[in-house]
C-alpha cells in the first residue's frame, strides 16, 4: 500500500494526488476531479478510502502530463522507432511493463487514446496517471521533466460541420402556395379565437370538412348487447366528434347476413334474430 507520506510529498511539490484501487479505478467518489494538493484533504481522503495506490490528476491542475507506451503490439515498437527522437525525461516502469515519460504540462493539452499511435496514450488536461514509484517499481529515469514535444501533439479533431441542406422536392408552386394558404388559415385561426380557446384552435385541422379524410367521415359502428354497452358509448362518442368536426357523414351499414351480425344476432336494420341454439347436454 502507498504511504500517506509519499502523497503529501507529492502534494507539496504540485501534484494533485487522490488514492486508487489495486486494480487502478478510484477509490473515492469523482475519482481523479476528487484530487487535492491540500494536506488537510489528502489525509482526509486516506482516512476514508487509503492510498492502495496514488493517483495523480495530469494537465494543468499538476503542472505535468504523460506519455503512456502500453505494453501491448505497437506500444514499445513505436518507443524504439522513436527513442531518439525523445527527449530525455522523467521515466516510470509500469506494472504492466509498459512505461510512464513525464513531460511539463503543455497549455490545451488534453488526454487522448491511441491518437499518436496504437498503444500510445496521452495523459493531460481531463485525465490522470498512476505514480507507480509508490508501489515500488523502478525509476528508469530521475531527470528533470522536459518540455512536451511539438511533435508528440495529437492532430486536433476535425471540427463538426453540418450535412448541406437537400434541395427543395416538396412538389410544384401549386402544392407550394396551398401550404402557406393552410399556415395563413391557422395562424389567423387562432389570433381570432377567444381567450381560453387558442389551443384547440391551434390543434384543429386546418383543412374544410369537405376535404377531410374519408376516415373521418367512416362512422365506428360496434353492436351493443345491451343499452348501457360500450358500442353504444362508443357510437356516442364518435358523432360527438362528427359535429365537433362539422363533418357529414352516412351511417355505416352492414349486411344482415355477416359473420358479425349473425353473431351479434341482430341484423344491419337492428331487428334482433334468434341466436342459434345450442346442444343441449344429454
Amino acid at each position: 500500500m502507498a504511504s500517506l507520506d509519499t502523497a503529501l510529498d507529492l502534494a507539496a511539490a504540485g501534484r494533485a494526488v487522490f488514492p486508487v484501487g489495486n486494480d487502478k479505478s478510484p477509490r473515492c467518489p469523482r475519482g481523479h476531479l476528487a484530487a487535492s494538493t491540500d494536506p488537510t484533504t489528502i489525509r482526509a481522503l486516506h482516512r476514508d478510502y487509503g492510498f492502495v495506490l496514488i493517483g495523480i490528476a495530469t494537465g494543468e491542475r499538476s503542472g505535468i502530463a504523460a506519455l503512456d507506451i502500453d505494453n501491448k503490439p505497437g506500444g514499445l515498437e513505436w518507443f524504439a522507432a522513436n527513442r531518439d527522437k525523445l527527449p530525455a525525461t522523467r521515466t516510470h516502469r509500469t506494472r504492466s511493463g509498459g512505461l510512464h515519460l513525464w513531460f511539463k504540462h503543455r497549455p490545451g493539452l488534453r488526454s487522448s487514446v491511441a491518437a499518436i499511435a496504437p498503444g500510445i496514450d496521452v495523459r493531460a488536461d481531463g485525465g490522470s496517471c498512476i505514480w507507480w514509484p509508490a508501489a515500488g517499481l523502478p525509476v528508469l529515469s530521475a531527470g528533470p521533466l522536459a518540455e512536451w514535444p511539438n511533435w508528440l501533439v495529437p492532430p486536433p479533431k476535425p471540427a463538426w460541420t453540418p450535412p448541406p441542406a437537400a434541395p427543395w422536392t416538396g412538389g410544384d408552386h401549386r402544392s407550394r402556395r396551398y401550404a402557406e394558404a393552410a399556415l395563413r388559415r391557422a395562424i389567423e385561426r387562432v389570433a381570432g379565437a377567444a381567450p381560453g380557446t387558442r389551443r384547440m384552435a391551434c390543434c384543429a385541422s386546418p383543412r374544410p370538412a369537405d376535404c377531410q379524410p374519408a376516415r373521418l367521415r367512416r362512422r365506428w359502428h360496434t353492436p351493443p348487447s345491451s343499452p348501457a354497452s360500450n358500442g353504444a358509448r362508443s357510437r356516442r362518442l364518435s358523432n360527438r366528434h362528427y359535429r365537433r368536426a362539422g363533418v357529414q357523414h352516412e351511417p355505416f351499414q352492414r349486411r344482415a347476413d355477416s359473420p358479425r351480425c349473425r353473431r351479434e344476432g341482430e341484423h344491419a336494420t337492428g331487428v334482433e334474430t334468434p341466436a342459434p341454439a345450442r346442444n343441449a347436454a344429454a
